[in-house]
C-alpha cells in the first residue's frame, strides 16, 4: 500500500475557473479514487495554494487536496487518469505525491 495526496488547483492559467467546472474537477478525482478502490482520508478539502507561472510570477488559487491509502498496482492509472483530467481542465498540473505510511505511536 502506498498513501497519496492529489492536488489541484482551480486557477485556469491566471483566473479561476467557473464554479461549475470547478466542481467538475473536484468530482472527478474523486470518482478516480472510488475507481480504483482507495481508501480516502481526506476528501475534497478546501485551501489555497500558490505556483509560479512560465513568466515567473506567483498566482494565488483556491485549491483541492484529496489523501488515500491505495495498492501500488493502482499507481499507474491514477496517473493517466490525472494527466487526462489535467488536459481536459486546461490544467498545467495535477500534483500527485506518493508515499509510505509510518506509524508513530506515543
Amino acid at each position: 500500500m502506498k498513501t497519496i495526496v492529489i492536488s489541484a488547483g482551480r486557477n485556469i492559467g491566471p483566473h479561476p475557473m467557473p464554479a461549475e467546472e470547478w466542481q467538475r474537477l473536484r468530482l472527478a478525482v474523486a470518482r478516480i479514487l472510488d475507481r480504483v478502490n482507495a481508501q480516502v482520508f481526506t476528501r475534497d478539502a478546501i485551501g489555497f495554494g500558490e505556483w509560479v507561472g512560465d513568466d515567473h510570477q506567483v498566482i494565488k488559487e483556491e485549491s483541492v487536496t484529496y489523501s488515500a491509502a491505495v495498492t501500488d498496482g493502482a499507481l499507474d492509472q491514477i496517473q493517466r487518469d490525472l494527466q487526462q483530467l489535467a488536459q481536459q481542465f486546461k490544467q498545467e498540473a495535477i500534483a500527485l505525491i506518493v508515499g509510505e505510511s509510518v506509524l508513530v505511536r506515543g
